[in-house]
């Protein structure tokens, strides 16, 4: 299939996620085996082509994607490649370990976390501070704290209460606390601390009742959490005190008397948000699109727009 045929059906709108990730696979001559897996973060049980067809799903899901022409996405796919191909191959490098993952393997990511999973690396790669990023993967490749942190759930009867949802919640909070420090124009170090932030805020909660493999001590989430990552956060103290300062301020118990960095406030925001709207979405589920009011599991009503303000009429055949 010549390059002018592919842009004349992407043109037309024929072209869907599957074919753009078999174009891609064919140009670029991507064979079997699990060196994108690493790069990624995922079990190395999957193979790259799998990988590849995630990928293309997930960036084709973007509405944004569909008005690029195909021309711009392949070039775009083809730098990422290179970027993997030439991580991968300097990984005896000190410099460059703190690109990828530590790990070979990680056995802990569900089928339906693939695609976060995906985006996740790709955000890590992009952090510019050192030390930051050295502390994020080295945090992401703990097999002490990932495996529970993967299937975890974020609350008992709240929001994101269901296995896995920790690190779906875990990672929406990360994305809005970055886009937000993006969208008013902050430096790059405070929008990577705000994305670090948001992304580790409740890993204490792998420890909580509602977990399995929860202790017998019976305290907050945001002590458990400088628990879990005790060391993690130690090496970040050493290195950028700053930097640890203000994720430290982040993921602890709120306290409105004391200074902190916008870091604290872009995380805690973003907190409330992806939390408010998870228990949205639960109290409308399920419900006929014209129910305007529905109450959550502690009696709070909520309200939503409607299409239509009342049930439909049936249609009698004539």
């Amino acid at each position: 299939m010549s390059n002018e045929l592919i842009l004349s059906y992407r043109q037309e709108g024929i072209l869907n996620a599957e074919e753009i990730g078999q174009i891609v696979i064919n140009r670029n001559q991507i064979k079997a085996g699990s060196a994108l897996s690493k790069y990624f973060g995922l079990p190395n049980h999957i193979d790259n082509l799998t990988v590849i067809n995630y990928w293309v799903e997930r960036i084709m899901a973007d509405p944004r994607a569909k008005l690029l022409p195909l021309k711009a996405l392949l070039g775009y796919f083809e730098q990422e490649l290179e970027t993997c191909a030439k991580q991968l191959g300097a990984e005896n490098e000190i410099e460059e370990t703190s690109k990828i993952p530590n790990r070979a393997t990680f056995s802990w990511v569900t089928q339906e976390q693939i695609p976060t999973q995906i985006e996740l690396w790709q955000q890590i790669r992009n952090i510019h501070n050192h030390a930051l990023r050295t502390f994020t993967i080295n945090v992401l490749s703990d097999a002490n704290i990932m495996p529970d942190f993967y299937k975890g759930k974020s609350s008992y009867g709240y929001h994101h209460n269901k296995e896995g949802e920790l690190f779906t919640h875990s990672y929406e909070v990360a994305v809005a606390s970055k886009k937000m420090a993006r969208l008013f124009n902050l430096d790059q170090v405070t929008q990577d601390a705000a994305f670090v932030g948001g992304l580790i805020h409740d890993l204490g909660k792998i420890k909580m009742y509602y977990n399995p493999n929860n202790g017998d001590v019976n305290s907050t989430h945001e002590t458990f959490t400088f628990m879990v990552l005790a060391e993690h956060l130690s090496y970040l103290n050493q290195q950028e005190r700053a930097i640890f300062e203000a994720i430290a301020n982040a993921i602890s118990p709120n306290n409105k008397q004391a200074s902190s960095y916008i870091v604290e406030t872009l995380v805690r925001t973003a907190d409330r948000l992806s939390a408010e709207i998870d228990i949205f979405k639960n109290v409308f589920m399920g419900l006929p699109s014209y129910y305007h009011y529905g109450k959550d599991v502690f009696g709070k009503t909520h309200k939503r727009f409607i299409r239509q303000s009342h049930p439909p009429k049936l249609k009698i055949a004539s």
